[in-house]
């Protein structure tokens, strides 16, 4: 590959990965969570350069397995997620924002395996689904005891 393949190659996944991971990350940080836009983005991001490394790379040696580093960021990725769950007056706080730092990783890393639109509707999606379920917990909370 020359220079530019490779710009191209690593430079358009990356650009789906940063789309993806603001779609999501402004929701989030509108909505006053801790792991807002830079997380995301970030998460996003990085999840899908090193996907993208692990395609290369086993371009340039068959015999290397991309699953290896992919395995790697999806479990590096849950241990950050639980980095922002905590526990407080007999509460559990964080787990969605756990799960979105993981659903990021998943973006980033399809992002990485150069499926380009399906990061985009993901994230999209999961958007709408944040916004329905946070109007049906108010709902719910008025039948509460």
């Amino acid at each position: 590959m020359t220079s530019v393949e490779i710009m191209v190659f690593f430079g358009t996944r990356a650009f789906v990965a940063i789309l993806a991971g603001l779609i999501v990350g402004i929701e989030r940080t509108l909505s006053n969570h801790a792991a807002g836009i830079k997380t995301i983005v970030f998460v996003c991001l990085g999840s899908c350069l090193f996907t993208t490394l692990a395609f290369y790379l086993h371009g340039l040696y068959p015999q290397a397995d991309p699953t290896r580093i992919i395995g790697q960021v999806v479990t590096g990725c849950g241990f950050l997620g639980a980095g922002v769950v905590f526990y407080n007056n007999e509460k559990v706080n964080g787990l969605t924002s756990a799960a979105i730092i993981w659903f990021s990783c998943a973006e980033g890393t399809i992002a990485g395996s150069g499926l380009v639109l399906i990061p985009i509707l993901a994230a999209i999606t999961m958007v709408i689904i944040l916004v329905f379920l946070k109007k049906l917990e108010k709902l719910l909370e008025k039948f509460k005891p």
